[in-house]
């Protein structure tokens, strides 16, 4: 496995451990994390705050897992689903991903995630959508 995808997988590791912190490591310090369509996180501290409040959303065992990954030159796309549900809401949270990570050195400069952002509204904040 390459170095890059060894660190995306890093990453993805800390964050079902719920180390936010030890996955923003692996970030570039003004990393953009882009939720399309959605919100954009600049910067690694940003990224951290924003993610505690997240998983604090949800209830324990919440797990996100990888089923591809592809490398082209800088670039790491990868695919994958979790397994969630809303703390506040008992809804099911079982969203499908793809997630582009693009590397400055061996760091992670920036990440596009694509998924079912209404899903995300509706099952973990309890917000009605038309």
């Amino acid at each position: 496995m390459s170095k890059h995808k060894k660190i995306v997988e890093q990453f993805w590791d800390a964050w079902n451990a719920k180390d936010v912190r030890g996955a923003a490591a692996l970030m570039a310090e003004d990393c953009l994390f882009e939720v399309i369509g959605e919100v954009s996180l600049a910067g690694r501290d940003v990224f951290v705050q924003a993610n505690l409040d997240f998983s604090d959303a949800l209830k324990p065992g919440a797990r996100l897992t990888v089923r591809t990954m592809v490398e082209e030159g800088d670039v790491v796309a990868c695919t994958g689903s979790g397994v969630m549900t809303g703390g506040h809401t008992d809804l099911e949270y079982n969203n499908r991903y793809a997630w582009i990570f693009t590397f400055s050195g061996d760091e992670i400069s920036h990440v596009e995630e694509y998924c079912d952002t209404k899903l995300l509204h509706v099952a973990v904040y309890g917000q009605t959508l038309s």
